[in-house]
This record gives structure tokens, C-alpha cells and sequence, in this order.
């Protein structure tokens, strides 16, 4: 009988093609749909990085801000905010300049606020990338409260607040919440808060600003201003604390328009930074 030479376990096709998948050129994997992402990816994570070493780099800048007088005159968060409208002819404009822009301010009046701050922000997007030129200006918003509601237990109790950018505007959202005889009433919370919108006068006073926590109570000193920007863009500032447009210049709109204010001088505690 003849041996076969036939095994089984190794069957052999000698039809049978080994399959290789081609491989894809260096811009077929750029335009490919995994490619995009990849490159999305990238995109956004250098803009979340660049904003991020922005925002240090701002903060370092301004970190040790320098007394600039002492003062044993206590704060005064009961008192309002005092105005003095100033009398003059025309558009009267002084050069400002920071880190980010130039720009230039019109004194509308002199402005005095003492208050307790229930909401900070500097977060306007994306630092150097999606600022506009209001956001480069201004580089805080605040939210004060004085008189009977600058109370930091009736303020938890009954109220809670948020300074905040949309892609309108950036704003000052309340909720208050009371009942019984203890309760202030809502209109008078409205004569009561302010959102103001910071334009500081140098880095001193910027630093100084930044050392700010919510419920700290502080005194700025400075101006009211208009502020007009190199691409011929304005901004204008509310005068009166219970309007809703700040182009009615304290009409008699309910409502709450915000004041943009030119920061000469920042008081916390006995400590004054000019």
C-alpha cells in the first residue's frame, strides 16, 4: 500500500492571495473624517492652553500690587454712592492704554462707591482670542450691594447673584427670595445693587482690584466714563443706579443699566491703592 503524503493539519491553497491593506498617504489621512477630528482636537486645545497661560500671566503681572496709603477711616457700605455730574461743553477725550489695547475715555462724572461685592468676574472668554474691544478695556465686572442689604446673612438667606458674559452683553443676574417683616422690599433691592463695569487706571490699581473676594467690603474712587475704542466703537455708561439703557442717562426707566467706572483708587479695609 502506497504511503500518502496527504496531512491534514497543513492544508495548502496555493489560490489563496495574502490581502494587504494599502496604506493611506499622508493627505489622505489629513482630510479624512479621523484626521479632522484630530486636528479639531488639537485646535481646541491650544486655545483652552493659550487662554490658560494667558490668564496666569495676567495674574503674575498683577499679583503684588503696592499700598499706596494707610487710612484708619472705616468704610461706609450704608451710605449711597456719591455722583457728581460734571458741566462741560463737547466730548472731552484722554488717552487709556493697558496690556491688551488703547483706547480712549470721557469723564461724565465723578464717581464715589461703597458697598459689599456679592458676585466678581473676569472670565470674558478665551483671553486675547475672543474679547472684543469692550472686553480688553474693561477687565472686571462687579456686583455691590449697599445699605440694609449689605449684610452677608441676609444676603445668603434671601438672595443669590451672578456676574456673567453672554454673547450680547455681560450682566448681573439676582433672585430674591423673602417673606415675613424682616424682608426689604424688592424695590428696594433694586436701588440698592449696581453692576459696574471696571476700567482700571494702571496695573497698581488692577492688582489691587484682583485681590478682591465676594462679601469683602470695599471703596472705589475715579470717574464715570464713555469709553471710545480704535475701530470707532463706543460704550456708553448709565448714570443713575435704577435705569435699564444706559443711552437714557438716568431717565425714569425702571430696571438696572450698568455703570462703567474708571478706577483711580481701590480701599480695602485700611489699606488704599492708587
Amino acid at each position: 500500500m502506497l504511503k500518502s503524503n496527504f496531512d491534514p493539519n497543513k492544508v495548502h491553497n496555493e489560490s489563496q492571495e495574502e490581502f494587504v491593506v494599502p496604506k493611506k498617504t499622508f493627505l489622505e489621512k489629513l482630510f479624512s473624517l479621523e484626521g479632522f477630528c484630530n486636528i479639531c482636537l488639537i485646535i481646541v486645545i491650544a486655545l483652552l492652553g493659550y487662554s490658560f497661560l494667558g490668564d496666569i500671566s495676567f495674574k503674575i503681572k498683577h499679583a503684588f500690587p503696592k499700598i499706596s496709603e494707610a487710612t484708619y477711616k472705616k468704610i461706609d457700605i450704608q451710605k449711597n454712592p456719591i455722583q457728581i455730574n460734571l458741566k462741560k461743553n463737547g466730548v472731552e477725550l484722554e488717552k487709556g492704554e493697558n496690556d491688551y489695547t488703547e483706547f480712549a475715555y470721557d469723564k461724565i462724572a465723578q464717581y464715589s462707591i461703597s458697598g459689599m461685592l456679592v458676585a466678581i468676574n473676569t472670565d470674558f472668554w478665551l483671553r486675547g482670542i475672543m474679547r472684543n474691544d469692550f472686553d480688553k478695556v474693561s477687565l472686571m465686572d462687579i456686583g455691590i450691594v449697599w445699605g440694609d442689604i449689605a449684610d452677608k446673612d441676609y444676603i445668603k438667606k434671601h438672595l443669590k447673584f451672578k456676574s456673567e458674559k453672554t454673547a450680547t452683553a455681560r450682566w448681573l443676574r439676582y433672585n430674591y427670595k423673602c417673606k415675613g417683616q424682616n424682608c426689604q422690599p424688592f424695590s428696594y433691592i433694586k436701588r440698592h445693587v449696581a453692576h459696574t463695569h471696571l476700567v482700571p487706571a494702571n496695573r497698581n490699581v488692577m492688582g489691587a482690584l484682583l485681590t478682591l473676594k465676594k462679601y469683602d467690603t470695599v471703596k472705589l474712587d475715579g470717574f464715570l466714563v464713555d469709553l471710545y475704542f480704535k475701530n470707532g466703537g463706543k460704550a456708553v455708561t448709565s448714570i443713575s443706579r435704577t435705569d435699564n439703557n444706559a443711552g437714557s442717562r438716568g431717565g425714569n426707566n425702571t430696571g438696572g443699566a450698568c455703570e462703567i467706572m474708571y478706577v483711580t483708587s481701590v480701599q480695602i479695609a485700611e489699606r488704599i491703592y492708587k
